[in-house]
């Protein structure tokens, strides 16, 4: 009501004379934010992913039991909040919390005390000593509630909101060296690696100090262009020491 008030005053003012400004519109706390987490990013890009109903089942959904490191659980209705967001910290080689419980975040990584945009809001369901849980991705709040994205929210992945009386906690990574998908990731490395093995080995942790060196350039724009280098360059000593491997071998 208020924007439509301010734009009838601008037409009136830009009529009778002297200038008028349009009120910009202003921007959503569910729209995507500078320099959010990156797994909250992945899980944005699942916004819409729903459950299908009758006896076939969501290959998404089951994709999230697998990251989770499930593989055994084929069908989407099993309850999936905790797979979901698992599944985002491990494809964003972060370790999740190895557990389809959404209470196991309580014990997983660290407290957060001031929710940000990304870190991982479990609430009690049913009762506050019950084991049953849901846990998501914090967006924003209002005075009464947690809006959270999450999965198996309505049989999907969306943005909703929880009473805040249902909250247990925040909780954030503390490192990222431990993610099932960058150990996957090392592994295969270190396949390649001979005379050029310590690089190789080394592609999980050159992951890390790469990722880090792109948050630092986000939080500081004036080392973007440093961050965008340094990473250019450790990607290039990878591509250097798999190529004098495959030399060496013969390949």
């Amino acid at each position: 009501m208020k924007s439509f008030i301010d734009l009838i005053k601008a037409i009136f003012a830009a009529i009778f004379g002297g200038k008028a400004t349009v009120p910009k519109p202003e921007k959503s706390a569910d729209e995507p934010v500078s320099g959010e987490p990156k797994w909250l990013a992945i899980a944005r890009q699942d916004l819409g992913v729903k459950e299908i109903a009758g006896p076939e089942h969501n290959p998404a959904v089951i994709g999230y039991f697998r990251d989770a490191g499930f593989p055994e659980i084929d069908d989407d209705e099993t309850a999936w909040c905790a797979a979901l967001v698992n599944s985002c910290l491990e494809r964003a080689g972060y370790s999740g919390s190895k557990s389809l419980a959404a209470r196991s975040f309580l014990t997983w990584g660290k407290e957060v005390t001031k929710p940000y945009p990304g870190c991982i809001v479990v609430f009690w369901r049913n009762s506050p000593r019950s084991w049953q849980g849901h846990c998501a991705f914090y967006v924003s709040e209002t005075k009464t509630h947690i809006k959270v994205l999450g999965g198996n929210q309505a049989n999907s992945v969306n943005i909703t909101e929880y009473p805040k009386s249902q909250l247990l906690g925040y909780r954030k990574p503390s490192t990222p060296a431990n993610s099932r998908t960058m150990k996957a990731s090392t592994a295969q490395m270190a396949l390649l690696g001979v005379d050029g093995g310590i690089i190789l080995e080394s592609q999980g942790q050159i992951n890390i100090i790469g990722d880090l060196i792109g948050q630092i350039g986000v939080a500081l724009p004036t080392l973007l262009v440093f961050s965008i280098l340094v990473k250019i360059v450790l990607q290039c000593i990878i591509i250097y020491a798999r190529q004098d491997d495959a030399k060496k071998k013969g390949v």
